[in-house]
């Protein structure tokens, strides 16, 4: 993916933005993104819908929490190298940002035509 430590500095917006290798700073976004689609299927298909079961048992605290537990992870990993398989900081930055989404997906389709939560 090239040199992702430098931005050409000289470009200001999103779009126009490289890394060194010229290329668009954009396209890496994108790539992430593909990735973590990847990872929300998979796991999707080795656990089912928990994530929605548990939301919609207990409500946005489900997800906090599980979102609390990857940011835990992620301070640990911050100090100290992984033991275990799939669970590095990359992998834990995945499963956060995954989880932030389909708390998003949760939300919009929860909401009423206002725009409040119905929860």
């Amino acid at each position: 993916m090239g040199n992702w430590g430098k931005l050409s500095p000289s470009n200001n917006s999103v779009k126009e933005s490289r890394w060194a290798d010229g290329t668009p700073i954009v396209n890496y976004f994108k790539s992430i993104t593909d990735e973590m689609n990847e990872t929300y299927i998979k796991k999707n298909s080795d656990y089912g819908s928990s994530f929605d079961k548990s939301i919609d048992e207990f409500g946005i605290v489900a997800a906090i929490t599980r979102m609390s537990d990857k940011m835990e992870r992620l301070k640990t990993l911050s100090k100290k190298e992984a033991k275990v398989k799939d669970e590095s900081l990359l992998d834990t930055l995945y499963d956060l940002a995954n989880y932030s989404v389909m708390t998003i997906m949760h939300l919009k389709k929860h909401e009423d035509k206002d725009g409040t939560d119905n929860e």
